[in-house]
């Protein structure tokens, strides 16, 4: 009995382990920040990179680009997977494997053409050995007059054609060298052509002309019903905001939605921008977009932040460098988001958007 009691204790506090752990685990995945940063930079080349990482940097997660894309995943440091190393190695069996083919290919190869040779070495040794039954050994026979004669025909030409000048050969370049000359050389205009291009235009006006009344007709036509169509849209969406409870859901939408946008726009933004031009009204044209967008950037950058200009009159290029930081809590967002979605007066809301609509 005490073993048996001694093994659910043991099982019991496994157990609650499991369950502390999951609990500790959850509890620091919502009230636990994660903290995300966004790098880019525009020199000679684009260069990118995104990190999120979480918990003193134990997890951390990595978007990179630069000459391509590449995700790596860490855990307590250690590269957990890398995007561009797994296809290196992947790229590098593949190609172990083709040479390997082609080796195997080869031998095939070198063992087939090997063979017909073999053959013929056993062939050739078995003619020494036998001599001719007459007696007399083979000779070299003369050529054939018509041998000689059907050769000249094919490989040579006409007597006419050997003694024609380059000039007077036509070959296919110098062929179609002439009809590009040909096609290139351009009609005199006369004033008979040019009178005859604008009774063509002139007749084609005049169609336009009697086309014209049935057009407007039709236009005419489908103009009441696009009217029409156009008030019937703003009587709907009159009636839908001045229905009861729409002022309320918007506002609550507006409210929580509001909320969760400014917890997940970052906290601080730092930006360079060096600008040269040989111009100097455009290098001018640069400080004047500053001053007006000044009250913007101090937005985006946040207490902390800052966004550098500089703008000189050289060689024309462009250097711009951006580094963004925020963090996010999963508890804040899980909060707002499930107000949004699970409040009834908005789910009802939507609910008679979808039934108007049909």
């Amino acid at each position: 009995m005490t073993v048996f009691l001694t093994v659910l204790k043991i099982i019991g506090i496994v157990l609650l382990s499991i369950l502390g752990f999951l609990l500790v685990l959850v509890l620091l995945l919502l009230f636990w920040p994660f903290f995300y940063s966004v790098e880019a930079a525009k020199t000679e080349e684009i260069t990118a990179k995104a990190k999120v990482s979480w918990l003193l940097h134990i997890v951390v997660v990595e978007v990179i680009w630069q000459n391509g894309l590449n995700k790596r995943l860490k855990l307590f440091g250690i590269p957990v997977y890398d995007q561009k190393r797994k296809e290196a190695k992947a790229a590098a069996k593949a190609e172990k494997e083709k040479k390997k083919a082609e080796a195997a290919k080869a031998k095939e190869d070198k063992k087939k053409t090997d063979a017909p040779q073999e053959i013929k070495e056993d062939l050739s040794a078995d003619k020494e050995e036998t001599p001719p039954a007459d007696g007399h050994t083979d000779t070299e026979q003369p050529e054939l007059p018509e041998a000689k004669e059907n050769e000249s025909e094919v490989a040579g030409s006409s007597p006419e054609e050997e003694n024609a000048t380059p000039d007077e050969k036509d070959t296919p370049e110098t062929i179609a060298e002439k009809d590009a000359a040909k096609g290139k050389k351009k009609k005199p205009k006369s004033f008979d052509g040019f009178l005859d291009w604008l009774e063509k235009k002139w007749d084609q006006f005049m169609d336009f002309l009697d086309r014209a009344p049935d057009k407007l007709a039709d236009w005419l036509e489908y103009l009441p019903d696009k009217a029409e169509e156009l008030i019937g849209t703003i009587e709907y969406y009159d009636r839908l905001l001045n229905s009861e409870g729409t002022e309320w859901v918007i506002n609550y939408v507006k409210d929580h939605g509001g909320k969760l946008l400014l917890h997940v726009l970052p906290y601080r933004t730092d930006g360079t921008l060096d600008y040269c031009d040989d111009d100097p009204g455009n290098v001018a044209r640069i400080y004047e977009y500053q001053a007006l967008a000044l009250p913007l950037i101090d937005k985006i950058c946040g207490r902390r932040g800052q966004f550098d200009i500089l703008a000189l009159q050289d060689e024309k290029k462009v250097h711009l460098t951006v580094k963004t930081k925020g963090r996010l809590f999963l508890i804040y967002l899980a909060w707002h988001g499930g107000c949004l979605v699970l409040n009834k007066k908005v789910k009802a809301f939507l609910k008679r958007l979808k039934r108007e609509e049909e």
